[in-house]
Order: structure tokens, then C-alpha cells, then sequence
């Protein structure tokens, strides 16, 4: 009986789990960042708008 060979081999496939996580990750940081910048840049606004009240 011949063998079939795997569809990935093992290195391939955690390589391919570690970007994934890798992804995840700096997804996360990404939207993080911009939340807080966000929040940052919105109470500086109301600062602002009750500043001029």
C-alpha cells in the first residue's frame, strides 16, 4: 500500500497557526490603540466644548 503524503506537512501547519495567532494579536493591539486614541480625541472635545460654555 502506498502512503498518501499529508496535506500540510507538521511544520507547515503550526507555522501556519502561529501567524494566525500572530494576526490576532496585532489585530487586537490595532484596535486597542484606536479605541483609546478615540476616547483620547473625544474628551478632549468635550474639554473643549465645555471650555467655550
Amino acid at each position: 500500500l502506498a502512503r498518501r503524503p499529508a496535506l500540510h506537512p507538521p511544520d507547515q501547519r503550526q507555522g501556519s497557526a502561529v501567524t494566525n495567532v500572530a494576526l490576532c494579536v496585532v489585530s487586537a493591539a490595532a484596535i486597542t490603540k484606536r479605541f483609546i486614541y478615540c476616547t483620547v480625541i473625544a474628551g478632549m472635545t468635550l474639554r473643549c466644548a465645555a471650555a467655550q460654555m
